[in-house]
């Protein structure tokens, strides 16, 4: 038994020790243990302590005073004062840091799903994107509780406040590249949406130090005038139309100008649509198409295609029956093939001028060499049938006697019919496509090219008057003197090498360091103008396919500054996906104190 006196004095310890926090007990425990075991008759002492009889055992009250001279005594009572005094704000605060360390997690987490949800163009309903939270919730403990509680997190409100803060920051980005940048210019284009409400698509094109080109959509709005307004607020302004609407309605006007070309394409299109419109009509299609039956275009093959329908059956018969248009059929296919060509390659966003003017250069040049006898024979020596000559039209009566009618035309042969079609389409297309592209944005354009080429050739005497023409609607960007001394130097960076063109001057400069690029500081400003300047406005169409997957006939009702916030999103995904959830979460609860302190 142990002596009650010399246990009395270390009562009072024991209880001390029996209230102690767990961490405090715990230490003071495997440090008593260590140092009962450490005697040799550990056995016994144990044995004392837990009440067992023994004769030859240390007086435990020696163990205990050991014990209170540790080091690890010593700190448990420290830890356990300071346990006693650790007031209750400070245990309180610990418990706010908890619910805000869950707010933070849910928050991030909404977010991320929001991110999620708007670059994929997905529905935005909360009761969607509460399903994708809940799926979350089973990577991260406690959200589908705290979210219960705070369930107007949810809230349209609080999807169109994060909805903004997206978009905000990723325009200030590219913002920011855009004044570094200084140029840009301003890519428009106008659709309907499908609520037949009309949407302005506007983008920034802006070029780097190194003459790398950027377009950049920064959302719809409304304008109407857009050239005359820009005009009139900016002087150094330049309207360039794009390239493949001019392109597109150059062929337009050129086919309206042969009537027979017209009707050609008319019924090709009323073709093509007859068989869209059935999958059993277009799989028989398919299949002679697979086989490569001439007999396509025979009557008996369509007849048991056309029973449904007999009008469409009656004028597709009268097409394919008529010579004359098999004919000017193969002329379409022939000439449109080049344009469409051309078309598919003014569709590229870094397509600049100078190309675009390259390549129609190229296509007007190939619509010349068709434009030979050489190639109408050819057209000439398909297996056709005879043409009949069109009926010579008189005049009418009352203009018989008028000397400013002209003589009705008449063809001596087939073959001289055929032939003034075949001349007529060619010469309209082009004449079209020389007018259309043709217009004061183009010719400054041009004298930008002209100064550039001939300096770099040596040519400087001969160019004074286009340096003045390019100068003067810029004069805060180009000084006429700096200009003039640095185009003298351009020989330097050529070597003597014959220039052609000014890409080759622009590889030139691309060449040489940043640091000697500064000795050319206005040339290189003479390459950003005119690089700028937007040939075709492809981006802004592109933008056109979003708005109609964001708006469809079941967000019809969708707000303009909501459509804006989620088509910015979209077409930059690849910018915002990333973006730090983090920083979006921390801009959305400094914008209202209320929310720091919740």
């Amino acid at each position: 038994m142990l002596d009650p006196d010399s246990t009395s004095s270390n009562n009072s310890k024991i209880d001390a020790v029996s209230i102690r926090d767990h961490e405090s007990t715990s230490l003071c425990t495997e440090d008593m243990g260590a140092v009962l075991l450490s005697d040799s008759k550990s056995d016994i002492a144990t044995a004392d302590i837990i009440g067992t009889s023994s004769s030859s055992t240390v007086s435990a009250s020696e163990k205990f005073s050991y014990h209170e001279n540790s080091e690890s005594h010593k700190s448990s009572e420290e830890t356990l004062l300071a346990f006693n005094q650790k007031p209750v704000s400070a245990r309180l605060s610990a418990q706010v840091s908890k619910e805000m360390e869950k707010a933070q997690k849910a928050l991030i987490t909404i977010v991320s799903c929001m991110k999620f949800l708007v670059i994929c163009g997905l529905f935005l309903k909360a009761n969607k994107k509460r399903r994708l939270i809940e799926l979350r919730g089973n990577e991260i403990p406690d959200i589908k509780d705290w979210l219960f509680k705070h369930h107007n997190w949810l809230s349209y409100d609080i999807q169109n406040e994060i909805l903004q803060l997206l978009p905000l920051t990723l325009l200030c980005n590219l913002n920011q590249d855009i004044k570094k940048n200084k140029y840009f210019a301003l890519i428009v284009d106008e659709t309907t949406d499908n609520s037949t409400k009309e949407q302005v698509s506007i983008s920034l094109r802006h070029v780097n130090d190194d003459f790398d080109v950027f377009e950049d959509f920064i959302g719809f709005g409304h304008m109407k005038g857009a050239q005359a307004v820009i005009s009139s607020k900016e002087n150094r302004a330049i309207y360039i139309h794009c390239f493949s609407h001019s392109l597109n309605s150059a062929l337009i006007h050129a086919s309206s100008t042969v009537p027979e070309i017209l009707n050609v394409l008319e019924n090709v299109h009323t073709l093509a649509k007859f068989f869209n419109e059935s999958a059993k009509r277009t799989t028989i299609f398919l299949n002679y198409k697979a086989d490569d039956n001439p007999a396509l275009a025979k009557n008996t093959t369509l007849n048991p295609l056309l029973k449904s329908k007999e009008s469409v059956a009656n004028r597709l018969s009268a097409f394919f029956e008529k010579t004359s248009s098999l004919f000017h059929l193969e002329v379409s296919v022939i000439v449109f093939g080049i344009t469409e060509e051309h078309a598919r390659n003014l569709q590229t966003s870094d397509l600049s001028i100078t190309s675009a003017l390259r390549k129609t250069e190229i296509v007007m040049g190939r619509l010349t060499d068709l434009r030979t006898e050489e190639k109408f024979t050819e057209l000439e020596d398909l297996d056709l049938q005879p043409v009949s000559l069109p009926r010579v039209q008189k005049p009418p009566k009352r203009l018989e006697h008028s000397i400013n009618v002209s003589p009705p035309v008449q063809y001596s042969s087939p073959e001289q019919f055929l032939k003034q079609k075949y001349f007529t389409v060619i010469d309209s297309i082009k004449g079209e496509i020389e007018s259309r592209f043709q217009h004061p944005g183009v010719a400054i354009y041009k004298a930008f090219v002209n100064v550039l080429v001939k300096s770099s050739n040596g040519e400087v005497e001969n160019i004074r008057d286009q340096v003045l023409q390019i100068c003067e609607p810029f004069k805060g960007d180009l000084n006429v003197e700096r200009f003039t001394r640095q185009l003298a130097m351009l020989t330097e960076l050529t070597a003597g090498r014959k220039i052609n063109n000014v890409h080759d001057v622009l590889d030139s400069i691309r060449r040489e360091q940043p640091q000697t690029r500064r000795l050319f500081s206005e040339v290189c400003t003479c390459f950003k103008l005119p690089l700028v300047l937007p040939a075709t406005s492809a981006t802004a169409e592109r933008t056109f396919s979003a708005l109609r997957h964001l708006k469809t006939w079941l967000r019809s009702t969708m707000t303009q500054e909501r459509l804006n916030h989620i088509a910015v999103l979209a077409v930059h995904w690849d910018l915002a996906k990333d973006f730090s959830n983090l920083d979006i979460a921390n801009k959305f609860i400094s914008s209202k104190e209320s929310r720091k302190l919740n």
